[in-house]
């Protein structure tokens, strides 16, 4: 059960309501993927859609759409998608912005105290356990009933699967980001060198280079830059490695820790050797999303593993001096893991089962995850989650590694979604860190990670 579930269960009607009126506490553990981690906000207005759908009359109707501000305003903000909808419809949206955690802990409170306080929500990938799924409305008779233009099947096929439980279909894809390979093309062409595709090639490009320019003895640009910040920054980064290595978190029942296999152990070891051999910043151990960021941006590494959307960050004329300088690829993969595979993480959209507008929530969810909605909003800065929208002439103008980022984005795969994550995140920072530091060595971070998670699971 999730933790905030188990924690509302045991609370009085009282309390529950104050929490609806008042909001409740921010836990310490960050939540996974918030949204200023994914895909940064849109930097052009974009035209919303007009509708093409025949106008379905929902005169009269309010529905609740619990949202984040990042996500009203790539739809088109008081100008946009939300504002076709209610012209189309007749119906009203009333929208409540919230902050990620804020978000999370509104949908499960509401849920839990059983009232209709909301129709239809975003809800991050990482949330999305069986514990809130049964809370959600099947969908698969509304797709089925969709019309031809919905073309529910352009949308990647991984992550409408990760709305499925139990072969019912409880949520739909609206943001996506997984990671790319960014690096110097300048370097490699300087050098003769090609683009590692293997984690061997990785390694010894890393090596070769960090370099010392201007041969004073110090590093001027890093072979790799990658996050070693403890916490969920540290372990993001291992988990985009551990997936490329072909590993997996838990198992597939989610009944146990497999980070001590070969695979989590070698992932963790290529963080190690980056940082120890001296190919990545002596200060690692410090770097977050925005140093990592800018050690790109001011030519002080030669590649890392992103997340893809950065992609617009790292070519700011504003703000990179490598803007015509940097070029992507696939993470690389070690040997029988299907290139491109790494870490998903993004947003979906569901109903409340005790909403009393269902049929009013599902055409708003079509609204917004519709064809032409999906690629209004991916040319404002969401990551797209229909082939269509990657494949489009617009988007590759503007994101010329489109058709690598849905490759990638096909292959990856999601964390686990088991309600005590947060806390083996926790667990697995901690041994990572250990290792990164070297008080442990990677096989005893691993073993001890796996001891620790294993216990809770228990």
């Amino acid at each position: 059960m999730d933790p905030l579930i188990k924690k509302l269960s045991v609370f009085a009607i009282g309390v529950v309501i104050a929490c609806l009126m008042v909001g409740c506490a921010q836990p310490a553990t960050p939540t996974p993927a918030a949204p200023t981690a994914t895909v940064a906000a849109p930097t052009a207005t974009v035209a919303a859609p007009t509708p093409t759908e025949e106008s379905l009359s929902l005169e009269g109707v309010t529905i609740t759409w619990f949202t984040h501000s990042l996500f009203y305003d790539l739809s088109g903000g008081d100008e946009g998608l939300v504002r076709d909808f209610e012209e189309a419809t007749g119906a009203k949206v009333d929208v409540v912005l919230l902050d990620s955690e804020p978000l999370r802990e509104k949908i499960l409170v509401e849920v839990m105290a059983g009232t209709a306080g909301w129709d239809v929500a975003h809800i991050n990938y990482a949330w999305l356990n069986p514990e809130l799924a049964q809370y959600l409305e099947p969908l698969d008779t509304y797709i089925e009933d969709a019309e031809p233009e919905y073309e529910f099947d352009d949308m990647i096929g991984s992550l409408v699967e990760a709305g499925r439980f139990d072969g019912v279909q409880k949520a739909i894809p609206y943001r996506i980001g997984t990671a790319m390979l960014y690096y110097r093309k300048d370097l490699f062409e300087e050098r003769g060198m090609s683009v590692p595709e293997t984690w061997e090639d990785f390694l010894k490009a890393a090596e070769e280079l960090t370099i010392d320019s201007d041969n004073d003895g110090q590093v001027d640009i890093y072979g790799v830059v990658q996050r070693g910040k403890p916490g969920y920054e540290v372990m993001q980064d291992y988990v985009r490695y551990l997936f490329a290595h072909g590993g997996e978190f838990l198992n597939k029942e989610m009944t146990s820790c497999e980070l001590d296999n070969d695979a989590g152990v070698a992932a963790l070891k290529d963080l190690v050797t980056i940082y120890q051999e001296g190919w990545a910043p002596p200060d690692m151990l410090a770097v977050g999303r925005d140093e990592y960021i800018a050690y790109m941006q001011q030519g002080r590494a030669a590649m890392g593993v992103y997340m893809a959307p950065y992609w617009e960050k790292l070519i700011d004329p504003e703000a990179s001096l490598v803007t015509d300088k940097v070029a992507w690829a696939l993470v690389p993969h070690s040997p029988g893991v299907e290139p491109g595979r790494t870490m998903n993480a993004g947003w979906c959209m569901g109903i409340n089962a005790d909403s009393d507008n269902k049929a009013a929530a599902w055409a708003f969810v079509e609204a917004l995850t519709n064809k032409e909605a999906q690629l209004f909003q991916a040319l404002n800065g969401n990551g797209p989650i229909r082939q269509s929208s990657y494949l489009s002439e617009a988007y590759l103008e503007k994101f010329p590694l489109a058709e690598d980022w849905l490759k990638a984005t096909a292959a990856s795969v999601f964390e686990p979604t088991h309600e005590l994550y947060p806390q083996m995140q926790d667990i697995a920072s901690e041994e990572i860190t250990y290792a990164l530091d070297g008080t442990k060595s990677p096989e005893d971070a691993m073993m001890s990670a796996c001891d620790r998670i294993d216990a809770l699971l228990q």
